[in-house]
């Protein structure tokens, strides 16, 4: 409701405007010096009427906001004061339509709306601009003054007689009680309308950043109008009469005080009206294209079918085609809307209409990032925005973005925003600003904004990241399977080639001569040292397949245990090496697959490493601790250490005079070792 009474003072204020154009010109010419220097026309009509629009659109942001009913009241009470002023003008001087009575009554109304009313609601903006706030208590007694001044000048006004007001010759001499209440009202306005710009100079000089910016415009036309003001009342007071010269400065002074609040609402966004003028820009656009297409086409056509033009049939014709033509170029007046209205500021929301559109598209976190930081840093007009992705290994990915020829100061501060949906936090934006600049509310939107579309952007990459990293690791166990299946293969031919070679030299030839001596004395009979001989070689050669099986899984290792078995075995190596077991260790028997692969790396590293001590321990933990003292493993050998304790979840660890290995007790075999 209030927004709609804001918009119908505006449409008065509209046609009041037009009705004293019309009345001007029909009784004289609108460029006459005493329309332009006395009646104020056209500056005052184009003040009133951009007071009462611009009062009206700050009212449609917000519905309560003194600043926005101030100027809307302003504007039509001085553009109803205007049409009565000449059309009391017309009547009474130029033999109007119209009674005197009805011409007296129009001047004594306009009177009571016009300057001296214009002049302190002036004063009561000048007082609470921008916030509708005075400074302080102090300045409340100048709003007071202000409106008693005018109350004032109102009773002189209905204290003198309407025929006195309409007459310019029937000035009465002396002074009456009306003038002097007059008087006295308008020197009180105008001190205060004084006091009200000084209050304004003091906002602005406590004002910093993005607040001075917006004041600083209307308070360069504020003290104008102040000056102008005292201008005319000093011309008054000396000549008795109003003149052009000293009128039209306090007309343009007005012009340039409405002029210099739109400039605050449209480049510095005092208010916040940007959403409401660029939708205002489009609606004119599109509503220009519609009528001049619609108009183009009816002419041409009409032409072409010599009048049969104006059937229904025909114009519904030519505005469904004139609908399809202006959809393409919906987006193109969208954009033009936005640059009017936010100039520069236009990039933000079109950096995050390309960011809403690029995550769409699932990019790379390369293309992603930088988009992002684009975003926020054109949002919050910040000298610097880095954008940065929170991973789920615990790493992190950044990227920056800046405008050009940006300079860095020491006092320049970093503002941070959280990007984060329901599952967390996944990242952060932080921007640059300079020193004593903070975001503005919109902006503060705009990155709210940007961080919720890249919080949805951000999850979707760190699941393309954590499902590229399980590929990898697949694709690096998959090789390691691949090459542990080939030391396997190749440690599985060499041994069976070792075996194969050892047999045939150390046991098989022995057997062999055996054979043939047993068949030289199998006619004879041998004799009692021919048989002490081939015992001795048959001896030889069991030794000889004994050592050759060194490594391979006893019998007595699956019957009595690990620790039994090492004992046979470290008996049958001469004492080169020493064996110390924990009685922990043979406390309880081992699973099968653990006790297999201890068994192998301590026989291993004894006949081919040349181990001088073994020791075998239980860890907390349940964990077999074997260590092996200054073991020389070769490569090969090392490696298939490696396999058999990794298969096991087990850990083998390089020592300064050793190798360590760990074996779990409830080991799970693995299909690829773990590194």
């Amino acid at each position: 409701m209030t927004r709609t009474i804001a918009w119908v003072l505006a449409l008065v204020s509209t046609l009041a405007v037009i009705g004293d154009t019309l009345i001007v010109s029909a009784y004289g010419s609108l460029w006459s010096s005493e329309t332009l220097g006395l009646h104020g026309w056209p500056f005052v009509d184009l003040a009133g009427f951009g007071c009462s629009v611009l009062g009206a659109v700050i009212v449609m942001t917000y519905r309560r906001h003194l600043i926005g009913w101030l100027l809307t009241v302003v504007g039509v009470t001085t553009s109803v004061s205007l049409v009565l002023e000449s059309y009391s003008h017309w009547v009474i001087d130029e033999a109007g339509p119209g009674s005197r009575s009805a011409g007296e009554v129009s001047a004594t109304v306009s009177l009571a709306l016009g300057g001296p009313f214009a002049l302190t609601v002036l004063g009561l903006v000048f007082l609470t601009v921008p916030d509708g706030q005075v400074l302080s208590r102090r300045w409340r007694p100048v709003a007071w003054a202000s409106c008693l001044g005018y109350a004032l000048s109102l009773v002189g006004l209905l204290l003198t007689p309407p025929r006195q007001i309409v007459s310019r010759a029937d000035a009465t001499t002396g002074v009456s009680a009306a003038q002097v209440l007059s008087s006295v009202g308008i020197l009180l306005i105008a001190a205060a309308l004084l006091v009200a710009v000084a209050s304004m100079v003091v906002r602005l000089r406590r004002s910093q950043g993005e607040a001075r910016q917006q004041l600083r415009w209307v308070v360069t036309a504020a003290i104008f109008v102040g000056l102008a003001l005292v201008t005319i009342l000093s011309a008054q007071s000396v000549t008795g009469r109003q003149s052009p010269v000293t009128s039209i400065p306090l007309y343009l002074s007005y012009v340039a005080l409405i002029g210099s609040v739109a400039i605050s609402v449209l480049r510095f966004r005092l208010y916040d009206l940007d959403i409401i003028i660029s939708r205002g820009v489009a609606l004119a656009c599109a509503t220009a294209f519609v009528t001049g297409a619609y108009v183009a086409a009816v002419v041409s056509v009409g032409d072409r079918l010599d009048g049969e033009a104006e059937s229904f049939g025909l114009s519904l014709v030519i505005t469904t085609i004139v609908a399809l033509a202006f959809q393409p170029l919906r987006h193109w007046i969208m954009r033009l809307a936005d640059r009017l209205a936010y100039g520069r500021r236009a990039q933000p929301y079109d950096a995050l209409a390309e960011l809403i559109r690029r995550a769409g598209e699932s990019p790379a976190p390369h293309e992603l990032l930088p988009a992002v930081a684009e975003a926020a840093g054109l949002a919050g007009s910040a000298l610097e925005a880095t954008v940065r992705l929170d991973l789920p290994d615990g790493a992190s990915r950044t990227a920056s973005w800046s405008p050009r020829q940006t300079r860095h100061g020491q006092t320049d501060h970093w503002l941070e925003t959280s990007i984060a949906d329901r599952a967390g936090e996944v990242g952060a934006i932080r921007v640059r600003l300079p020193a004593g600049r903070n975001l503005r509310r919109q902006e503060e939107r705009l990155l709210s904004d940007i961080a919720d579309q890249a919080a949805v952007a951000f999850r979707n990459v760190r699941l393309e990241v954590t499902l590229g990293e399980h590929v990898q690791q697949l694709y690096r166990q998959t090789e390691e399977l691949k090459a542990s299946r080939g030391r396997l293969i190749r440690a599985s031919d060499s041994e069976r080639r070792r075996l194969e070679v050892a047999i045939a030299d150390e046991v098989l030839s022995r057997l062999h001569a055996l054979r043939s001596a047993l068949a030289a004395t199998r006619d004879a009979g041998p004799d009692p040292e021919q048989v002490g001989g081939f015992v001795t070689d048959a001896t030889t050669a069991l030794e000889s397949l004994r050592d050759l099986t060194k490594g391979l899984h006893p019998t007595l290792l699956t019957r009595s245990g690990l620790a039994p078995a090492l004992a046979s075995y470290v008996s049958r190596d001469g004492g080169a090496s020493t064996l110390t077991i924990d009685p922990a260790v043979s406390a309880a028997r081992w699973p099968d697959r653990v006790e297999a692969a201890a068994y192998f790396c301590c026989t291993r590293a004894i006949a081919d490493g040349g181990a001088a001590s073994v020791t075998l321990t239980v860890e907390p933990g349940d964990l077999l601790r074997i260590e092996l003292v200054r073991a020389d493993l070769g490569a090969e050998v090392h490696q298939s250490m490696v396999d058999r304790v990794e298969a096991l979840r087990g850990t083998l660890e390089d020592a300064p005079d050793g190798v360590v290995i760990r074996l779990p007790r409830e080991a799970e075999v693995s299909a690829v070792p773990v590194r």
